[in-house]
C-alpha cells in the first residue's frame, strides 16, 4: 500500500503543476477578500475578540531550489491583523503594546496539515514543547489555507549552531518524542517504504549520458537494498513508537531557535509515531555526536523512557540512509546518495 503511494506521487511530481506558486499568485490571495475574512473568522474565534485584516506581503521561498517550488505548489504570505476591544484571560500567544497580530500563512492545493496534534500542542504551550500558535485552516480561492503564529528567526545549519544551542535542540526533541499523540497521528516509520523497482526505474529513466554516470551507484543501491528488510525488522524491533516530527533536518528546515533561546518546531503535516531517534538525523552529519546523544537519552528518560544509545544511533542512522538515497535518487544528487549508501553500509 505505501509502495503504490509512494508510485502515485512520483507520477504526480513529474506532471506539470495545476497551481504555480509565483509571487503573481500570492498577490492574488493577498487580493482576495475571502482570504482576509478567513483569517478574520479564524482569529476572532480562537481569541473571543474580533480581529481586523490590515495587510499582507508575499513571502519568497525556495528561491534556490524553483524545482522544489513548482514540485510543492505553495504559496506563503505575511499578514498583520489588529486587536479590536479587551482581550480575555489566557490569551494562547504573546501580544504586544500595539495590539498587533502578525500571521504566517500557507496555502497549497493539496495542504498536509496536522490540526489535531497542532491543537495539543497549542494546549500544551505552557512546558517546554513549543511551537507557533496554529490558528486553522479554511479554503479560499480554490487552495487550502493554514495560518500560523508569526516568529522572527534566522536559519542556521545544525552544524553551524553554537554548542548550547544544539544541546537546546536535541533537548527539545526529546520533549516533544516524549508526548504521548498515540490517538492524533498514525504509526509509519518514514523513508524506509522504497521498493527496489523505485530506484530502477529512476535510473532507467535518466539521460543515458547521465546513466552511464550513475552505472555505479546504481549497482551499489541494488546491493544495499537487498539487506533492507533486516533493517526494517531491527529498527521495528522494540516495538515501541513515539511523536515524530519527521522533517526537522541538518540545514535547520522547521527549527526555530528564537532571539529568547526558545526551541520551536514548525510543519507538522508528516508527523507520525516513529521509532526512538527518528528526529535526530542531523546528528547523522556531526562527528562529535555522542555528547548530544547523551543529551537526549537523559531527556528521554526524565520522561520514564528508557533507551539504549546503540539502538537509537542505529535508527537515526538508518533511517538517514534511507531519506539520503531516496532524496539523492530523486534528485539525481551524487553526494546524497553516496551518504546514504555510507550510512547503511556501516549498519550492514
Amino acid at each position: 500500500m505505501n509502495s503504490s503511494r509512494n508510485e502515485r506521487r512520483d507520477a504526480n511530481e513529474r506532471q506539470a503543476p495545476k497551481w504555480d506558486t509565483s509571487v503573481a499568485n500570492a498577490e492574488a490571495l493577498l487580493a482576495d477578500p475571502l482570504v482576509s475574512s478567513g483569517l478574520e473568522q479564524i482569529i476572532s474565534a480562537r481569541l473571543g475578540r474580533r480581529v481586523r485584516h490590515l495587510r499582507g506581503e508575499p513571502i519568497l521561498k525556495d528561491q534556490a531550489n524553483p524545482r522544489r517550488t513548482r514540485l510543492y505548489r505553495r504559496a506563503y504570505t505575511k499578514h498583520w491583523l489588529k486587536i479590536t476591544g479587551p482581550l480575555r484571560n489566557g490569551s494562547p500567544i504573546r501580544i504586544g503594546d500595539d495590539r498587533q497580530l502578525v500571521v504566517l500563512s500557507k496555502s497549497a492545493v493539496d495542504l498536509a496539515v496536522c490540526p489535531p496534534l497542532e491543537s495539543i500542542l497549542n494546549a500544551n504551550r505552557d512546558i517546554a514543547i513549543l511551537a507557533p500558535y496554529f490558528w486553522g485552516c479554511f479554503e479560499a480561492s480554490g487552495v487550502r489555507i493554514a495560518a500560523w503564529e508569526w516568529l522572527e528567526w534566522d536559519r542556521v545549519p545544525f552544524k553551524n549552531q553554537s554548542r548550547e544551542s544544539r544541546t537546546r535542540i536535541v533537548e527539545a526533541i526529546a520533549r516533544l518524542n516524549a508526548i504521548d499523540a498515540h490517538e492524533t497521528v498514525p504509526a509509519l516509520t518514514k523513508w524506509v517504504d522504497i521498493p527496489l523497482r523505485w530506484f530502477e526505474r529512476r535510473f532507467r529513466g535518466m539521460n543515458p549520458t547521465v546513466r552511464n554516470e550513475f552505472e555505479q551507484l546504481n549497482q551499489s543501491t541494488c546491493e544495499i537494498m537487498k539487506h533492507k528488510e533486516k533493517l526494517v525488522r531491527r529498527l521495528l524491533a522494540t516495538g515501541e513508537t513515539f511523536l515524530t516530527h519527521n522533517d526537522i533536518g541538518p540545514g535547520a528546515s522547521n527549527v526555530l531557535v528564537t532571539n529568547r533561546g526558545e526551541v520551536m518546531f514548525c510543519d507538522w503535516g508528516s508527523a507520525t509515531l516513529s521509532v526512538a531517534g527518528a528526529d535526530l538525523r542531523a546528528l547523522a552529519v556531526l562527528r562529535e555526536e555522542n555528547n548530544l546523544l547523551c543529551h537526549y537519552i537523559e531527556k528521554m528518560a526524565e520522561h520514564g523512557i528508557r533507551l539504549s544509545s546503540s539502538d537509537v544511533r542505529f535508527n537515526y542512522q538508518v533511517l538517514e540512509g534511507f531519506r539520503c538515497l531516496r532524496n539523492g535518487w530523486r534528485e539525481e544528487n551524487v553526494l546524497l546518495i553516496k551518504n546514504g549508501l555510507d550510512l547503511l553500509r556501516s549498519h550492514i
